[in-house]
């Protein structure tokens, strides 16, 4: 690591500050005097054209959801995703969710020793891994050098280092080749650390994601949102895509029902839809 890219980095203790997230189209309505039907939200990058959310059948809001049908979701997403099979996939109630639940159930699973985000980027990352107690290091680095410094993390540094990456990323939209990451993965496991690869908008460009070669990176875990392709962020799914072993394991801590049934409906007849997706 240079000494210029050692001066780009920081570690900062646990902040309690609220971070300023897009989406807030009641407050700037209230603060530019504009109605709130008139905005076009570009903040989030959710597409503003979603999915045409069908007639929801009454069960689904007067029951718990069933088993077959988390079990019908995960099918399809897992053909969407395009992964050996479901097992390597667990779904809960927005990609944040995870986000916020990973830091704790994976130091319970794992030694950690540090964590080190690659960004600027998507602020929740460094917040939910401070909160959960971890030493966290954000490199605020050009889109050119985060493959060369994820690489020397994993080459130099200690057993139990995790590496986060937003691939494409967030807000620069700087995409690392699913070769390249395919290689880091090769890393991580060699070296026993950890690499998380955030592919919350690569649904345009699926021949980038590495979820289907999930068997060969048995120390990745790799993040899906559902919202923001198909449009439809307000029914919260999301995904992690993993080892069989550690997707039992997170499903597990995450707990029952952690999806409305008329989400789950919904989503499954989404990532089904070959037609509307092109």
């Amino acid at each position: 690591m240079t000494d210029k890219t050692m001066h780009k980095t920081q570690t900062t203790p646990t902040d309690t500050t609220p971070i300023n997230h897009g989406g807030s189209i009641d407050l700037a309505a209230q603060k530019y005097g504009i109605a709130v039907e008139n905005w076009l939200d570009l903040s989030t990058g959710i597409n503003p054209v979603g999915y045409p959310v069908p007639q929801i059948a009454p069960h689904h809001w007067q029951r718990l959801p069933l088993g077959s049908e988390l079990a019908a979701l995960k099918n399809a997403a897992s053909q969407y995703y395009q992964l050996p099979s479901p097992d390597h996939l667990v779904c809960t109630a927005g990609t944040q969710s995870l986000i916020q639940t990973i830091p704790f159930w994976l130091r319970d699973h794992s030694h950690i020793s540090s964590v080190h985000i690659l960004g600027p980027t998507y602020a929740e990352h460094r917040r939910c891994w401070q909160r959960a107690g971890h030493a966290c290091t954000h490199h605020n680095i050009p889109a050119m050098e985060r493959l060369e410094l994820a690489r020397s993390l994993f080459e130099i540094g200690t057993s139990g280092t995790v590496v986060i990456l937003v691939n494409p990323n967030n807000p620069d939209g700087s995409l690392i080749p699913a070769s390249d990451i395919a290689d880091l993965s090769n890393l991580a496991d060699q070296s026993n650390n950890w690499l998380i690869v955030d592919e919350a908008f690569i649904d345009c460009e699926p021949d980038q994601s590495v979820c289907p070669n999930i068997d060969e990176m048995p120390k990745t875990l790799v993040l899906r949102s559902f919202g923001k392709f198909f449009g439809l962020a307000g029914i919260r799914i999301g995904c992690v895509v993993l080892s069989p072993a550690l997707a039992r394991d997170l499903e597990e801590r995450i707990g029952p029902w952690a999806i409305p049934g008329p989400s789950m409906e919904v989503a499954t007849l989404a990532f089904a839809d070959h037609d509307w997706q092109q």
